[in-house]
Order: C-alpha cells, then sequence, then structure tokens
C-alpha cells in the first residue's frame, strides 16, 4: 500500500509516522497514523469502489460525530487539504482512501448480548 502517496493529500510530505501493529478491519486495509501530535486511523477501501457509497458514509459519520448524543465516540473523517474526506488512490486499481481521527477504545465482541443491546438502543434512537 503505498501510505505515503495517500497522506500526502492530508499532511505536508514527510511529516506523519506510520505505527506499526494495531488490529485492522475486516474489510479494508487499515495503517494507523501519528501526525501534528494527533493520531489517526488510515483506511483503504478494498471491498467496494463506488464514490457515492463512500460519501454517503462520511456524510452520516460527520453528521453522528457532530451531534454528541450517542454513548460512544464516532470515527469522524478528516478532510484533506483539499476539503475533501477521500482521496482515489493513483495507483490505477480504483481504490479509495481516506483518513479518520483516532477514537480511543476497544473493538466490541460483536457475538456479546450487551453490545448487541447498546447497539440496538443506539440505532432505536
Amino acid at each position: 500500500m503505498e501510505a505515503d502517496s495517500i497522506l500526502r493529500h492530508y499532511f505536508e510530505a514527510g511529516a506523519w509516522e506510520i505505527a506499526t501493529g494495531g488490529e485492522s478491519g475486516w474489510n479494508n486495509t487499515t495503517r494507523y497514523v501519528s501526525a501534528e501530535g494527533r493520531r489517526y486511523v488510515l483506511r483503504v477501501y478494498e471491498t467496494h469502489q463506488d464514490p457515492d457509497k463512500i460519501r454517503f458514509e462520511h456524510e452520516a459519520l460527520l453528521a453522528l460525530a457532530s451531534g454528541g448524543k450517542l454513548p460512544f465516540a464516532v470515527p469522524a473523517p478528516v478532510r484533506d487539504r483539499e476539503g475533501r474526506t477521500f482521496v482515489r488512490l493513483d495507483d490505477g486499481t480504483g481504490r479509495y482512501a481516506c483518513l479518520f481521527a483516532y477514537a480511543k477504545g476497544r473493538r466490541p465482541d460483536s457475538t456479546a448480548p450487551a453490545v448487541a443491546r447498546a447497539v440496538g438502543e443506539a440505532v432505536g434512537r
């Protein structure tokens, strides 16, 4: 993955550090990034290449993150230096990538009844 070519859209060249380790996503390539004193999550979409789906996802996440009424952190997409929330990779694959502000926490156990209940309550609001 050409993380450097993606991160140039967000930061001055070389003004970042890509961490090793950490959990990755189920459907996408994920890298953890430090830049300008903050932590981020770099995502490369591997399962779909439809910019309208990505745009919808980002608009929903931004609305949820700005609402401030949820009992958990929402990963908000970060705008690049041109104001976009995602960029197309220049490697000819047609894939897209984006950067999220890092939300501290851990991945919930999707098989735990308490997690299912909490998600259901949040979605039902």
